[in-house]
């Protein structure tokens, strides 16, 4: 995995030059910490750095911690879990962090067939980021769309029919911008598209995180920078605000309007860039 992390960077060099792996661990680290936070997921910030460096460093990390009693690991998650409001026994302990492991995987992934062999992002990836993201546990159906046109929130959602053909338009649209290159404005791409996937809500859970990994891969590939959002409860509060309202004017818009007419998008793009650049 060491020459994974250097692989990345090299591949980013000429957006991001002497970018480094300790440098590419941090980001990666701090992304997931914040979108866990925002999908009341994961565990505390050191314990997330803890974990995401040895996947990113290619060791085994297990969910469960084998001596709770011993393990001076155990504590501090059980702490982060009571100050969240949540249960705090050995198996929430081990959920939280495999939320953690997983996110991280799932990074890997994407990465991996975006930056190193430099593949155009397809429904296929989006389907292996999202099981690798989310497991299959409690009807999760990792990889799978939905099957259910939703409720709640979810009533804004299209028809769980059109899903495959509006994700395959979803990733011919977006390999399409990728190829054009120059002029595009990165940002702005990143944050159409996250509202874009946010308005199909492709799966039944994971919608945001998987959304949130596509937006900071896109942004590594284009200018060699990570946004970390959700870092602190403002960050997540703003993040949550611009995501709703965003994608609820997406889809007002409409998914046919041509992307130089859109303007759904342009709060969230700004809130990426400044967030990267810090």
């Amino acid at each position: 995995m060491a020459g994974f992390k250097s692989n990345v960077c090299e591949a980013v060099a000429r957006h991001r030059p002497g970018y480094r792996p300790s440098q590419l661990e941090a980001d990666l680290y701090a992304a997931i910490y914040g979108s866990n936070m925002i999908a009341s997921a994961g565990t505390s910030y050191d314990h997330t750095a803890l974990i995401c460096l040895e996947v990113l460093r290619g060791a085994p990390v297990l969910a469960p911690i084998t001596d709770p009693d011993h393990d001076p690991d155990y504590a501090p998650h059980v702490h982060f879990l009571i100050d969240c409001g949540k249960r705090a026994t050995f198996g929430a302990v081990a959920a939280s962090r495999l939320e953690v492991i997983r996110h991280a995987h799932a990074y890997c992934y994407l990465m991996d067939r975006v930056l190193l062999k430099g593949r155009a992002v397809s429904e296929a990836m989006l389907c292996e980021t999202h099981r690798r993201l989310v497991g299959c546990e409690s009807g999760a159906g990792g990889g799978e769309y939905r099957g259910y046109e939703g409720g709640g929130r979810a009533l804004l959602d299209m028809r769980w029919r059109a899903v495959k053909h509006r994700l395959s338009q979803f990733c011919e649209e977006l390999a399409k911008e990728m190829e054009e290159g120059g002029g595009v404005d990165v940002y702005a791409l990143a944050a159409r598209y996250h509202h874009n996937l946010m308005c199909i809500r492709p799966f039944a859970k994971g919608n945001g995180r998987v959304a949130r990994v596509l937006v900071n891969v896109l942004l590594l590939s284009l200018v060699g920078r990570i946004s970390v959002i959700g870092m602190n409860g403002d960050e997540v509060d703003e993040y949550r605000k611009l995501a709703v309202q965003g994608y609820k004017a997406f889809r007002k818009e409409g998914f046919e309007m041509s992307r130089g007419e859109r303007t759904s998008h342009l709060e969230l793009a700004s809130f990426l860039y400044k967030n990267a650049m810090n």
